[in-house]
């Protein structure tokens, strides 16, 4: 085999293991990579893929980790034998995920939560976040299941809290305490939205009027 032909082959393999990597990042917000947002992505490639993102990072703040409980084990296939990676759950245990953030005052955080699952009876995993500095739970706004055939789902959960904490702990956790789930490709984007203060937007607003205010006529 020639040189180009080796190079072409290798570019090739990247290009397909970079798609297979980023192939179930389906819902990323649109303000991921602007400012005061992170990303990362967990993969579970590798047998023990604990600690940092092992298929996509971006946070200025910190190095996010994976911690999953003891009892949560790799499993090298999933039960549709569509997936090869996951990481099992069942009983109490749980997946999580500390991120690292932005803690500025007077913000209001936002954080997109993507995984792919299969269990054996349908129950959904659970998820939800914490701040980690007072324990406070993230509002769950939304939740989307999308069928990806086979017996797999992808979900989309979005999270608010009223303020921006330094950090954040994502989990995830099975349906129900009998449902063992297998969990793939974990994606967590956030963002920290300033509120102006509330004179700030008093004072917005007389602008606003002094702007658009007609003058009168002589």
């Amino acid at each position: 085999m020639s040189s180009t032909s080796r190079s072409l082959l290798a570019l090739v393999t990247l290009s397909m293991s970079s798609c297979l990597a980023l192939g179930d990042d389906l819902s990323p917000p649109p303000w991921r990579g602007s400012a005061g947002t992170t990303f990362q992505h967990w993969g579970f490639d590798q047998p023990g893929s604990v600690g940092p993102p092992d298929n996509g990072l971006h946070n200025p703040y910190g190095t996010p980790l994976f911690k999953p409980d003891p009892g949560a084990t790799w499993d090298p296939v999933d039960p549709s034998g569509q997936r090869f990676g996951t990481y099992v759950i069942q009983q109490n245990q749980m997946l999580n995920f500390e991120i690292p953030n932005d803690g500025q005052p007077n913000g209001q955080k936002e954080l997109w939560l993507q995984y792919v699952f299969t269990t054996i009876d349908g129950f959904v995993p659970q998820s939800s976040v914490l701040d980690t500095s007072s324990g406070t739970p993230f509002t769950l706004l939304s939740s989307t299941a999308t069928d990806l055939g086979g017996g797999l789902y992808h979900v989309l959960d979005v999270f608010t809290l009223g303020s921006c904490p330094p950090s954040e702990l994502v989990r995830l956790a099975p349906g129900t305490i009998n449902s063992p789930a297998w969990i793939d490709q974990v994606v967590v984007d956030t963002r920290c939205v300033t509120i102006p203060a509330p004179g700030a937007l008093g004072l917005l607003g007389i602008g606003g009027l002094m702007t658009t205010r007609p003058r009168r006529s002589s």
